[in-house]
């Protein structure tokens, strides 16, 4: 995990979009415009003129403001244009500038967290009262600044064992707060992962019977997706709090936050666990399918439930006609609908079946296209 301290999620939790799209790849930087050299002015015409009928020249000047407006039209769509090449330009430079300028706070900011974690590991490491006054600051740390939390982070990181121990044990008590703060949330973060399960029991004790209140929170569902990466059948006290998360999984399925949560437990959960979940999607499987946040919870499901469950999901999906072309129609349900086409052999004929005939209907559709895409590709593989 890298030395962050940024707000995610902030409004929408950034983490992985859909399964097998990416939706939001970087944008190439545009190219400086080029300023056109003028061309040489036309010399100016030697021949005689010709005298022309009156007629013609009548003609001619009834002619003449339809091509001077046609003139200022081309005149103003090209000055328009190099406008907007211009303003690309000094956008993009802005843009460097912004990047550069903020590479150089991050580097500053590392600086600075590096030499205050080194200020503490020597404390520590030398003993006695040194050691106590350097296990008595790392609470003040954690909850600081993003400098005294990534230096907690770096230290937990770099001191041994027992030291990492002994400073991880001035968050005892005071849990529940840490991993709603914005700074110190990332240091509990930390806790779990360096820390063998045993050794940062605290951390799930506290959270006990507080579970679904984290799970809802911007910050506090970071850690409680930590706590599951670590879940393992014999750690009783993590499946407690999990058993807590399982009582409002229908509502944190499409939750901002608790979704995240939700998919964490169908990819690092026990059997029981993600068949728990399985069983909310079917509460409202074609609703959670056109949802911002419950689509990505199905997918996840139609990836890591057992065979069995993802199979009475396909078959609810593909049941209803109307209703696959209306979630492969949608904004979020065309990437459950492609990842039915992602099943194995047996699924993945049923889907194409059912969606083949509907190629003219999903080429009709702006998001059904995609959807149509992946038919021809499955169809062909």
């Amino acid at each position: 995990m890298g030395w962050t301290d940024a707000s995610w999620p902030a409004d929408v939790p950034a983490w992985p979009v859909h399964y097998g799209e990416s939706l939001t790849a970087e944008e190439t930087l545009q190219r400086s415009p080029m300023i056109a050299s003028q061309e040489p002015e036309a010399e100016p015409r030697t021949d005689r003129e010709v005298e022309v009928p009156s007629q013609v020249r009548m003609e001619s000047m009834q002619a003449h403001p339809e091509t001077t407006m046609q003139a200022q039209r081309r005149t103003t769509a090209t000055t328009h244009a190099a406008t907007l090449r211009h303003r690309r330009g000094q956008e993009n430079s802005t843009q460097d500038s912004v990047m550069h300028a903020a590479n150089v706070r991050e580097a500053d900011t590392d600086a600075q967290a590096r030499e205050l974690a080194n200020g503490l590991l020597e404390q520590i490491q030398a003993g006695g009262e040194a050691r106590w006054a350097a296990m008595a600051s790392f609470e003040r740390l954690a909850f600081g600044n993003t400098v005294s939390s990534r230096a907690a982070q770096m230290v937990l990181e770099q001191a041994s064992m027992n030291d990492a121990v002994a400073l991880a044990a001035g968050l005892r008590g005071h849990v529940r707060n840490a991993v709603l703060s914005k700074h110190a949330n990332h240091v509990v973060q930390k806790i779990t992962e360096v820390m063998p399960v045993a050794r940062a029991s605290f951390v799930v004790s506290e959270l006990k019977g507080f579970a679904n209140d984290v799970a809802r929170h911007v910050f506090g569902c970071r850690v409680l997706c930590r706590i599951l990466e670590h879940l393992s059948p014999n750690d009783s006290s993590t499946i407690e709090l999990v058993e807590e998360i399982s009582v409002g999984l229908e509502e944190l399925c499409s939750h901002p936050y608790g979704s995240y949560v939700v998919r964490h437990l169908l990819e690092f959960g026990l059997p029981e666990h993600r068949q728990r979940v399985v069983k909310a999607l079917l509460t409202d499987l074609a609703g959670y399918t056109k949802h911002k946040f419950g689509s990505h919870v199905v997918e996840v499901a139609l990836r890591h439930a057992s065979l069995e469950d993802r199979q009475v999901m396909a078959r609810e999906l593909l049941a209803d006609k109307e209703q696959l072309m209306a979630l492969a129609a949608n904004q979020f349900g065309r990437f459950t609908i492609r990842a039915l086409l992602a099943q194995p052999e047996n699924l993945k004929q049923e889907a194409l079946d059912v969606l083949r005939p509907m190629e003219s209907q999903l080429k009709a559709s702006r998001y059904g296209k995609s959807v149509l895409s992946e038919v021809r590709k499955a169809a062909s593989a």
